[in-house]
């Protein structure tokens, strides 16, 4: 292909693009790509983002249609897992079905989860 043909079938990509969806298909995968990037910096575990051009000929209005799909993998924080006991009547509980509970006589509630210090 020569130099002269290559120009004649060269476009503007970014205009194009611009063009798409009265511009919202530039705004989305800009907003899309702004959420992965967050994510991968939260998790550091890598995203993805993924934009799909289809085209159809339309016989009737003797143009082409152009549709997209923006498809954007942000990456997930792991999650915990909670372990529980399984009671008799099969029902998950914190509590050891067989272990007797504590009970507090006192009235008072002690908070032990700040150390106490003298006035």
């Amino acid at each position: 292909m020569s130099e002269k043909e290559k120009t004649e079938v060269d476009m503007d990509f970014t205009k194009f693009l611009s063009e798409l969806d009265k511009g919202r298909a530039s705004q989305e995968l800009g907003e899309k790509l702004l959420e992965v990037i967050a994510a991968v910096k939260a998790t550091g575990k890598s995203g993805s983002l993924t934009m799909t051009i289809s085209t159809a000929w339309d016989k009737k209005a003797d143009m082409i249609r152009i549709g997209t799909k923006i498809a954007a993998k942000a990456p997930q924080l792991d999650r915990g897992e909670t372990l529980f006991f399984v009671g008799n009547d099969g029902k998950p509980s914190r509590e050891h079905p067989s272990q007797l509970a504590l009970v507090n006589r006192n009235a008072d509630i002690v908070d032990f989860s700040e150390p106490r210090h003298k006035a």
